[in-house]
């Protein structure tokens, strides 16, 4: 493409001449029909779109991306090429609720770590609702991962930089309640497999093995 610029004589410096600006202006159809032609997809071409704006202007439009013709062609590119819906299975939250109180994430004293790690990052990540990189810079360091009778509070690391990073978001701690922590009957019992608190010390108690001192 560049060679193409070359080959007609359109530099930098020449576009401020009225047949240039319509020479350069056919270039960058070519370059974007090229491109079509070649597979790109249509959100490549606008890219390509924003960066030959740069370089051509065209009186009475703030951008050339504006021009009806560019316009026109790319709204005939995703016409021809629309956007992939990707459809996922929905999910159930009372059934992963429901399966999280029975084998084999039950009991915590007997599965293996593997399926321990998981029902404590699922219940951290649904009982919190912060974001990934949040729940990534959770620790249950001695002095990150507070356990009271009633809670456990867990502490940002401190070398983590949120996406708002400011005093008040860095220093922001996650109280986690418990859930049932005095069952009395099968339900609240069932329910007490839910509580964050209890997989989380479980989990920690699991890991003592492995951490060092």
């Amino acid at each position: 493409n560049s060679r193409m610029w070359d080959k007609e004589g359109v530099t930098g410096s020449s576009l401020d001449r009225p047949h240039q600006v319509q020479k350069a202006f056919h270039i960058a159809l070519y370059i974007l029909q090229d491109g079509l032609d070649k597979g790109l997809s249509p959100n490549t071409l606008r890219r390509q779109v924003a960066a030959l704006a740069s370089v051509i202007t065209w009186k009475g439009y703030k951008s050339i991306s504006h021009h009806p013709t560019i316009r026109s062609f790319l709204r005939g590119a995703t016409n021809l090429c629309p956007p992939v819906v990707h459809r996922y299975p929905t999910w159930d939250l009372n059934k992963v609720l429901v399966a999280l109180t029975k084998p084999p994430f039950e009991p915590l004293q007997s599965i293996s770590l593997q399926l321990l790690s998981y029902k404590v990052a699922f219940l951290v990540a649904i009982t919190s609702d912060r974001r990934v990189s949040e729940l990534a810079a959770l620790s249950v360091r001695q002095d990150l991962c507070v356990f009271h009778m009633d809670r456990v509070v867990l502490r940002l690391d401190p070398t983590f930089i949120p996406k708002v990073n400011s005093t008040f978001h860095r220093a922001q701690e996650l109280t986690l309640p418990t859930f049932c922590n005095k069952p009395s009957h099968p339900r609240e019992h069932q329910w007490h497999k839910l509580d964050v608190r209890r997989a989380l010390k479980a989990y920690v108690h699991r890991m003592a093995a492995f951490r060092k001192s």
